[in-house]
């Protein structure tokens, strides 16, 4: 079983299943297909809100550059690939999703986790 936490700009998609996936720093104990996933709001807080429960299908390692290149399983991925990663994501643009993720120009290194 894992937790999942979430802003509140990507509740009401991860809510209404629009986001089935995310992007987080690797953790000790890794999450990995076929484990529970619990999605929440406001972890720890007095407004946490369930945002609902599913099966994670996959994980694999990321690389986010500060330059906007992308490496999946340590291969660079096509901007067409691109596109669609970071729509999927819950971003409009690629330069909000290199700023999200690469705030102080350094190297983002993470998981790629996807859910039913």
């Amino acid at each position: 079983m894992a937790l999942l936490n979430f802003q509140k700009r990507f509740a009401p998609d991860v809510k209404s299943g629009k986001k089935r996936q995310t992007i987080r720093r690797t953790r000790k104990r890794p999450i990995k297909a076929g484990e529970r996933l619990h999605l929440y709001t406001g972890l720890r807080t007095r407004s946490t809100a369930k945002l609902g429960e599913s099966i994670c299908i996959s994980t694999m390692k990321i690389w986010i550059y500060p330059d906007g290149s992308i490496r999946m399983a340590g291969v660079l991925i096509d901007p067409a690939d691109e596109r669609d990663l970071i729509r999927e994501d819950g971003f409009k643009t690629k330069a909000e999703f290199v700023d999200f993720f690469c705030p102080d120009g350094e190297v983002f290194e993470g998981d790629l986790i996807r859910w039913e």
